[in-house]
């Protein structure tokens, strides 16, 4: 029996906690009271459920969660991720990097009671598109590549909002609109992924053409070249045309074979509009001979080459003739062995009416003459002499030397012998042996001279002189007695002609002591 203030009976206390631990989640649980009559319920319990409890999401990519909360009437939850991010709805962004992530939600009425699921994250499908950027004109066009990352299909979608893309990735900008544009390439395994560039497009430059020269003048057949120049386009090459001949690659214009005029166009390659002209006159070639020199003066068996042009004509061979003396076939002219004035005349072979002349002067050959400088020369024996050839009357000036004694070089210079006489320095013609000039020399032995030296002999008592010798007067003075001189005279026999000596002698004493130089004298040695 249930006692005024009392517990219940403790077996059905037991049961009553029992059955609330083994609930789901933790509960609140009541205490026994002492007041009451019977045992006080417990709050319900809170849980919570999330669907779903795991999942595979791409990077980049999102995954809408959801809670079911019973237990309470506040049924919010608090959402957080171990990575990416979550709403507070739930919806949940994978982040860029793979891996394994939580989603958990929290009880806002109990926040001690959350749900988890799993989140694994691959890596998701990124579009880039190379290059990032670009700048083209009206008139172009730019290549773009997509690269395709987290899917093994590749494939891209190309569009572009303004102007036109190929499945290849060519863009081509509006025709006349400038402006920046932007290119997509979208992923064709995610067309959720794409990426874009853009394009700015500027005007084109204005194509112009210009060509060089603007005018010709040639004969039939020949040649001209012409250039051309392009501007406002990166693409400069032109398509040449003519109205007669015709026009190489490069420009290079042949005149037909008729006369005429004629026109040399350059169309641009990059705008087909755009060309500039140059006006050709063709005419009939006349054939004109000229000969240089136009006119020679040689002596009597002499040769001269003469040259002749031929203009008007591709066949520029002339026949060559002579009223007097001999020219061949590469006109070389031969004068005659007889003074007078003769034509020299070359003729075309193209034709033969159109000729041009030379007057040739032939004169006698000049007699060679030769003269030798100097004409007479004094020099001592073995010494050397520089003689000179003048010929005249030859343009071969070269001379043969040769001499009765000593010798001489091919040069002119002539080397006397060692012995004194008369002797003659020859200069001959090499160009006619006959002429000769000489020249006399006369050699002569050196004269050897010598400078004899007296003084009066010291009042001491001397063991001996000393002499000394400078080309300078006062010194300095060299010792030119080789042992004491023991009398008051020296003879000094190693003087040069044409030279001032100056001389002092010193006494020396029997202790060796020298003396101060004596007095100078000069002596002037004659020449020679």
């Amino acid at each position: 029996m249930a006692r005024s203030g009392s517990c219940p009976p403790q077996k059905f206390c037991v049961k009553f906690c029992v059955a609330a631990i083994t609930s789901l989640m933790a509960l609140w649980m009541a205490g026994c009271t002492l007041t009451g009559s019977k045992a006080a319920a417990s709050s319900p319990a809170v849980s919570m459920s999330m669907s779903p409890t795991s999942t595979s999401v791409q990077a980049g990519h999102t995954q809408q969660f959801t809670v079911t909360v019973s237990g309470t009437s506040n049924t919010g939850v608090t959402w957080s991720a171990t990575g990416g991010t979550i709403s507070a709805s739930g919806m949940f962004t994978a982040p860029s990097t793979a891996g394994s992530y939580v989603v958990k939600a929290t009880s806002m009425a109990d926040a001690s009671v959350s749900v988890s699921a799993a989140v694994t994250v691959t890596a998701g499908v990124v579009v880039s598109i190379s290059p990032g950027s670009a700048n083209i004109l009206t008139n172009g066009t730019q290549q773009f590549t997509a690269t395709v990352t987290g899917s093994s299909n590749t494939a891209v979608t190309w569009s572009a909002a303004g102007g036109s893309i190929t499945s290849g990735g060519l863009y081509t900008p509006p025709a006349s609109t400038t402006g920046a544009f932007r290119v997509f390439a979208t992923s064709v395994a995610d067309t959720t992924q794409q990426a874009s560039v853009i394009v700015n497009v500027s005007a084109a430059p204005v194509v112009a053409v210009s060509i060089s020269p603007i005018s010709a003048s040639m004969l039939t057949g020949g040649t001209q070249q012409f250039s051309a120049s392009v501007s406002g386009s990166s693409n400069t090459a032109v398509t040449w045309s003519a109205t007669g001949g015709s026009v190489s690659t490069s420009g290079l214009y042949t005149a037909p074979g008729s006369a005429g005029t004629f026109t040399v166009k350059a169309t641009s390659v990059a705008d087909t509009t755009k060309s500039a002209s140059a006006t050709v006159t063709v005419s009939v070639p006349v054939v004109a001979v000229s000969v240089s020199p136009t006119s020679a003066s040689i002596v009597v068996n002499a040769t001269r080459q003469f040259t002749a042009t031929v203009t008007g004509s591709s066949n520029t061979a002339v026949t060559w003739t002579a009223s007097g003396g001999s020219i061949s076939a590469s006109g070389l002219y031969t004068a005659p062995a007889t003074t007078g004035t003769f034509t020299v005349t070359a003729t075309s072979v193209a034709d033969t009416t159109k000729s041009a002349s030379a007057s040739v002067t032939v004169t006698s050959a000049p007699v060679v003459s030769v003269t030798v400088s100097p004409t007479s020369a004094s020099i001592l024996t073995s010494a050397t002499q520089q003689f000179s050839a003048t010929v005249t009357g030859s343009s071969n000036t070269a001379v043969t030397w040769s001499a009765t004694g000593g010798s001489v070089s091919a040069s002119g210079l002539y080397t006397a012998p060692n012995t004194a006489g008369s002797f003659t320095v020859k200069a001959t013609s090499v160009a006619d042996n006959t002429k000769s000039a000489s020249a006399t020399v006369t050699v002569s032995a050196p004269i050897q001279h010598t400078v004899t030296l007296s003084w009066t002999a010291s009042t001491s008592s001397v063991s001996g002189y000393n002499v000394y010798r400078s080309t300078v007067s006062g010194g300095s003075f060299t010792q030119i007695n080789t042992a004491l001189n023991a009398s008051t005279n020296f003879v000094d026999n190693t003087v040069a002609s044409g030279t001032t000596y100056f001389y002092v002698v010193t006494s020396v004493d029997t202790s060796s002591v020298e003396s101060n130089f004596s007095n100078q004298v000069s002596i002037a040695v004659p020449t020679p």
